[in-house]
């Protein structure tokens, strides 16, 4: 919850306690939230140990009981009463960054949360209505991916950081526009940006939070000092000049490695945007259910992301993803779009193709239904040479489908599909491994079972 919950001192002695019993433990200066957390006004020395507990409360979260074993041996060894007390509970850490618990909040009253768009959480009750509290939603990111955002925002207007690399909290950052030799400092302290009024760098104004010092850099207008009664008028026209930027508000709640990991299992599963898109506009919907939030999960595995649900906002999780595809909700629609245009334009590429062949077995598909979708059009033009330069191979396979009626086959087969896959003079369409085509090769003729055994009058 970016605060010290226990003093240096204390996670020494603690760490020697541990060595001294046969265990290596090292301090984690990094933060999460977790049921202990409620105690760090309460409790000196508050901390968590690691007990080998790994993706917890996920589908494929594990324990490993033998380490957890000898660590109920170790702490039973360890001199508590004598580790040293330093830390004050009653003081709460600023200059790490925000904390604060609300030990008057009705947790009980409320079964779960809804996410809605501007940041803020609104805790759902049981007829679905908003209650009249409602809670600031954290910051995503980290006050240096705050930064790299700052930077991202005055690169569109030709300033350059003199300093990017030595970022610290309340460290002044120099910004140059090299056109006029204008010159300023900049500074983010708690998550507010404060800018010099001139050269000399003596006087900082603050002007809020990212989206504020967004909406300041391109209308030149600071977000504070409009009076309130002109509070609503001037956002809207702000909020329009806004909506011709090449940025929006929304990318500043996540960081650059999820942005990334985002954009690229969306780019993979469009589908799977459409089913979310579609979960969220659903009338009365509360939360995402297990089977789709699953389906996300196993999209990021299959992609071999680390996903890591220590911390809500800043890691890559199936939750902050479906996020941000609420946030990125005309971007997603847009990707569909293409898509789509792309899967027909595939569609027809594969209709000529099938139409023009002569001979062999890509004529037999003409009335099928093909799977544009699965396969590259000119992967059924090499597949299909495959069949009919080497139809005892493919008589194989189907003997091994029927076998274990899943498409699967023998090692000593995938060899031969490997050499005869090899063989071929074929400009792969995507920058995907040769290798991989033997998989997919056992997937298309499984799929084309039917019409391949009509083919090759195959009989068992």
């Amino acid at each position: 919850m970016y605060s010290q919950c226990c003093s240096d001192e204390f996670v020494k002695a603690l760490e020697e306690e541990f060595k001294k019993n046969g265990l290596e433990y090292k301090d984690d200066p990094t933060g999460m939230w977790c049921d202990s957390g409620v105690f760090m006004e309460m409790i000196p020395e508050c901390t968590n140990i690691s007990v080998g507990y790994k993706s917890e409360h996920t589908f494929f979260e594990e324990q490993n009981i033998t380490h957890l074993e000898k660590l109920v041996e170790v702490v039973l060894k360890i001199d508590w009463k004598n580790l040293p007390v330093k830390r004050d509970p009653s003081k709460v850490t600023r200059s790490i960054g925000r904390y604060n618990y609300d030990y008057e909040w009705g947790w009980d009253k409320y079964s779960t949360r809804i996410y809605t768009k501007n940041g803020k959480y609104y805790p759902a009750t049981t007829s679905n209505s908003y209650p009249q509290k409602e809670e600031t939603h954290r910051d995503y990111v980290t006050m240096e991916d705050v930064f790299h955002h700052v930077i991202e925002i005055l690169s569109q207007l030709d300033y350059e950081c003199l300093n990017a690399e030595s970022f610290k909290e309340t460290e002044e950052m120099y910004f140059t526009k090299y056109e006029d030799g204008d010159f300023f400092g900049l500074k983010i302290i708690d998550y507010d940006i404060y800018m010099s009024d001139d050269e000399t760098l003596k006087k900082y104004t603050n002007y809020g939070n990212l989206e504020n010092f967004n909406k300041f850099a391109v209308s030149g207008v600071n977000p504070y000092f409009i009076e309130s009664d002109e509070k609503n008028d001037s956002n809207k026209e702000l909020d329009r000049k806004l909506g011709k930027t090449k940025t929006s508000d929304n990318i500043y709640l996540y960081t650059k490695q999820q942005m990334n990991a985002f954009e690229d299992v969306a780019e993979n599963n469009v589908d799977l945007v459409k089913l979310i898109m579609d979960d969220v506009t659903k009338p009365n919907k509360t939360i995402t259910s297990n089977n789709l939030w699953l389906k996300v999960e196993t999209a990021f595995i299959d992609l071999d992301y680390k996903l890591d649900y220590s911390v809500h906002g800043s890691g890559i999780n199936p939750d902050v993803f479906i996020e941000w595809v609420e946030d990125h909700w005309t971007e997603m629609q847009d990707l569909i779009e293409i898509t789509a245009k792309k899967i027909n334009n595939k569609a027809n590429l594969v209709s000529s193709l099938i139409k023009t062949a002569k001979y062999g077995f890509l004529p037999e598909l003409k009335n099928t239904d093909i799977s544009e979708t699965k396969y590259h059009y000119d992967e059924y033009q090499m597949f299909s040479k495959i069949v009919d330069k080497q139809p005892a191979l493919i008589k194989m396979i189907l003997v091994n489908f029927e076998m274990t009626n899943k498409a699967e086959v023998r090692d000593s087969l995938r060899k031969q599909i490997w050499d005869e896959i090899s063989t071929l003079d074929y400009k792969r369409s995507d920058k995907s491994p040769l290798t991989s085509y033997v998989d997919k090769f056992i997937n298309w003729v499984y799929e084309y079972s039917d019409e391949l055994k009509k083919y090759l009058k195959f009989k068992k």
